[in-house]
């Protein structure tokens, strides 16, 4: 295909500017998006994603992801929004009074999800699962940070706002545990461990036996946050 040679041969030229590299990225999600859900392109043949798939491509987008994510992460817990519910003045919604950042926080993470899952191999999509737990810990240990600052007192705005933030991600992650998509996933992950021996016997039962997933680590680490 002539748009998979021009892509090969821009690449190169992209690589170490971030915006324009990013711009190249959207451009190919998209067009690959409405090949498949316009045009019925058979996912067999072959496509964008195995060009963004190639190492040095891939560890580029990996890196330019995981910038933008970070700069946004800044901007969700500084605006002055953050530990405000988007709901709170409609109860009936708000049950939870889940502060803006924390959904926020999860809706990029989503988007996140839909960028890599149309993915090739496993292995790929395994890696942006590493980079979406990263982020997940380091808004944890940005919460832990705000929360050391509210100690003083436990009933103080910020503070409760906090534990819904860390309530609400924790159930996100719980549902998406159950999603197809990360139970694959989750296969994977353990066919990964058991070649390289990464994981315990007792942990591999585990995850076969779906008595954990790929995000009970994260989960657990933000249930300490609660006591």
């Amino acid at each position: 295909m002539l748009i998979l040679e021009k892509l090969a041969a821009d690449i190169p030229c992209l690589l170490y500017d971030d915006n324009l590299f990013c711009h190249l990225v959207d451009e190919v999600l998209l067009f690959e998006r409405e090949l498949y859900a316009t045009h019925g392109y058979l996912s067999s043949f072959p496509s964008c994603m195995h060009i963004l798939s190639e190492e040095t491509c891939f560890q580029r987008w990996l890196t330019v992801e995981r910038k933008f994510a970070l700069q946004k992460m800044d901007s969700i817990l500084s605006s002055e929004a953050a530990w405000v519910s988007q709901y709170k003045d409609i109860t009936d919604v708000d049950e939870m009074k889940v502060p803006d950042c924390a959904e926020t926080f999860t809706t990029l993470l989503q988007v996140i999800t839909d960028r890599y899952k149309n993915l090739p191999t496993a292995s790929r999509k395994l890696q942006f699962l590493e980079l979406q737990k990263d982020l997940v810990d380091d808004f944890r240990i940005r919460l832990t940070q705000v929360m050391k600052e509210e100690t003083r007192a436990s009933l103080a705005f910020r503070y409760c706002a906090i534990l819904n933030a860390v309530n609400y991600i924790g159930t996100v992650l719980a549902d998406w545990a159950d999603n197809v998509f990360f139970l694959e996933l989750q296969q994977a992950a353990l066919e990964v461990c058991a070649d390289s021996n990464a994981f315990s016997k007792l942990q591999l039962g585990q995850l076969a036996c779906m008595e954990s997933s790929v995000f009970d680590d994260m989960i657990n680490l933000l249930e300490r946050l609660k006591h």
